[in-house]
């Protein structure tokens, strides 16, 4: 997966091998009201959005990118330094 800073608190991840049998593009963005990521892939929409704490491989991708470990909150702790943490 690839993955793109938008802006501070949005990124692009390009799925090359999704389940659609084609590339998709989503997007990933950090809420600050809920501490949490979200996305807008249909696993994280419909499985597991509403959970505290649940991830997806697209949000897996943009903190494996980051070098940032998550915690079981999906909170990367100061935001400025995550999303800066690699340019």
């Amino acid at each position: 997966m690839w993955v793109m800073k938008i802006d501070d608190r949005t990124f692009a991840v390009l799925s090359e091998k999704s389940t659609a049998g084609y590339p998709r593009v989503h997007i990933v963005q950090w809420d600050r009201m809920e501490h949490g990521f979200t996305c807008d892939c249909e696993h994280f929409q419909f499985r597991g959005g509403g959970k505290p704490g649940f991830t997806c491989k697209h949000i897996r991708a943009v903190v494996k990118a980051y070098g940032v470990k998550v915690n079981g909150e999906g909170d990367p702790g100061d935001l400025a330094k995550f999303v800066n943490a690699k340019k």
